[in-house]
Order: structure tokens, then C-alpha cells, then sequence
């Protein structure tokens, strides 16, 4: 979209494309081959879902006093297909590194057998 409105410089964004094509590719890559192989690899996607708002309510005078941010960080297991989401709230945890670590440990810990993880994320 910067590129487009000229926001961007045609170099920088060439060479971010190239860089997005080259992650896609060895995404894919990993993902086939350990398929495949399943030799103890596990290959993870990980990714923040947008800040939900709670609970969800049309009347304006309760709208702004009882809003709760909720935060919900997913984890998926490309090969096996299997997800499992973490779900706080902003009493809870903040989105700082500490709370997606424990997310991360916390998953990892539970992955039997796995001698190596890779673990891909958008940001």
C-alpha cells in the first residue's frame, strides 16, 4: 500500500517482496518436508488475533464502562494440524514479550517428542 501511494521507495519494496516470497517459499518448504519426514521436527505458526473488545454490547452509556480488551495468541502445528489458542485478558497480561514467551514455553513444553521446533510469525 506505501509503495502505491508513493509513501514507499521502489527499492525498499521490491526488497521487502522479495523477502515475504523468500519466507512463503521456505514455509512451505518446512512444512512439506517435515511432513514427510516427521522426524521429530515440529513446524509452528504462530499469529495475535486483532484485540477483542468484551463483552459485546449495543448500549452507549454501558459500552465504554464495561469494555474488557481480551487477547487471543494462537500457536498451529502446520504438520499435525493441531491448534491450541491462549486467551487473556488485559487484568491478566499486557502484549509485552513476557506474556508471548510464556505462551511459547508453555506450548513447547507440551510438544512430546519434538527435538526441534521451528516456529514462523507474521511479526
Amino acid at each position: 500500500m506505501g509503495f502505491e501511494t508513493g509513501n514507499v521507495d521502489k527499492e525498499f519494496w521490491t526488497t521487502h517482496m522479495n523477502d515475504k516470497r523468500r519466507a512463503k517459499e521456505e514455509k512451505a518448504k518446512d512444512k512439506k518436508k517435515e511432513a514427510q519426514e516427521r522426524n521429530g521436527t515440529v513446524v509452528i505458526c504462530m499469529d495475535l488475533q486483532g484485540v477483542l473488545l468484551a463483552p459485546s454490547i449495543n448500549a452507549l452509556s454501558t459500552y465504554f464502562k464495561t469494555k474488557l480488551a481480551v487477547k487471543n495468541f494462537t500457536m498451529y502445528n502446520m504438520v499435525t494440524k493441531d491448534g491450541v489458542c491462549y486467551v487473556w485478558h488485559e487484568a491478566e497480561g499486557g502484549l509485552t514479550s513476557n506474556e508471548f514467551t510464556s505462551c511459547i514455553i508453555d506450548h513447547s513444553s507440551s510438544l512430546s517428542g519434538a527435538n526441534k521446533i521451528i516456529l514462523y510469525s507474521d511479526g
